[in-house]
């Protein structure tokens, strides 16, 4: 298995999914929001003080705004 620990964009995400494509039999993607506060995350509730388990997150259904400035540094800075 493959962690991904600084995919930070839509853009790393896919060079990621090229990269290890049959290479490997999973690759996550792991992020403070899911982890460490589901609370501001579209997910279903979650105890307090407690990270999202894996089945609540549908990574197929989580929106990107993809007219965001992924490519500009001002914007990489606030991630």
């Amino acid at each position: 298995m493959v962690v991904d620990q600084v995919c930070h964009t839509p853009v790393q995400a896919a060079i990621a999914a090229k990269v290890f494509a049959g290479r490997t039999r999973r690759c996550g993607m792991t992020s403070t929001i899911e982890v460490y506060d589901p609370a501001t995350a579209a997910l279903p509730a979650v105890p307090p003080g407690h990270g999202a388990p894996e089945e609540i997150v549908d990574p197929v259904a989580w929106l990107v705004a993809m007219d965001l400035p992924w490519h500009e540094a001002a914007h990489l800075a606030g991630h």
